[in-house]
């Protein structure tokens, strides 16, 4: 799904995947998701299985820190 990698500070970021887990970062939108994690698909086919599959209803809804998943 995705990596956790550490800093030097020793904080974890989370590595974004292509398929998996995806953590919602600020800014974030579908359509952004989708174009970074999902290039074997169009971008409308990509927001409609994201939305699908996360059981989202409205778009504009997401928030930051929200884990969603990455369809393969």
């Amino acid at each position: 799904p995705y990596t956790t990698l550490f800093r030097s500070d020793k904080t974890a970021i989370a590595k974004k995947s292509k398929t998996g887990d995806y953590t919602v970062k600020s800014k974030d939108t579908l359509t952004s998701i989708a174009k970074n994690n999902m290039n074997s698909y169009n971008v409308k086919k990509a927001i409609e299985m994201l939305k699908e599959t996360n059981k989202i209803t409205n778009e504009d809804a997401i928030k930051e820190g929200t884990v969603i998943n990455i369809p393969k």
